[in-house]
């Protein structure tokens, strides 16, 4: 009697790969790369700059909203936030889904739709003790959301303050 344990499992393996394919290729999978997505450009944020003027290391960290909305008929897929300064983190909310927290080196991938005539909200936290005694004047940094599609679209969000002990 012969042994068919190795054509099964070729047959079976062939069946596997066979339905997987056609599953991702009809848009089954959640990241489907040949979607059509939203310019960056139709990203309205507001507002793109946020002075909190004179703060106190004394007084502790000082947070702002930033709010983004998607004005086209087409979504984009987030992919990451990033600040400029581990002294300064960002959390961004999409209806009831909220992203891990972001910084300069936390930067976990969080792969997001951000759907079409939506807004979100980015809390940014900036903390003037963070560098310590040295750390007083003039301060300027940078938040990004990074897109995943389009591919390596970049909206930017700037905060300013003057440090003081």
């Amino acid at each position: 009697m012969k042994d068919f344990s190795p054509i099964l499992i070729v047959f079976g393996l062939t069946a596997v790969l066979i339905i997987g394919f056609l599953f991702f290729a009809k848009g089954g999978g959640s990241y489907n790369p040949q979607a059509e997505y939203a310019s960056v450009e139709e990203i309205l944020v507001e507002p793109t700059h946020h002075d909190f003027g004179t703060i106190s290391m004394a007084k502790g960290k000082v947070e702002t909203e930033f709010k983004l909305k998607n004005t086209s008929e087409k979504p984009l897929k987030i992919r990451q936030l990033q600040t400029s300064c581990m002294c300064t983190e960002a959390v961004m909310r999409i209806g009831d889904k909220e992203s891990p927290v972001f910084g300069m080196h936390a930067n976990p991938t969080w792969l997001e739709d951000f759907p079409a005539q939506t807004e979100a909200t980015i809390k940014v936290v900036f903390d003037p003790a963070a560098h310590g005694p040295g750390g007083v004047g003039k301060i300027e940094r940078v938040v990004q959301v990074l897109f995943a599609e389009p591919e390596n679209g970049v909206k930017e969000m700037h905060l300013s303050a003057e440090v003081t002990s």
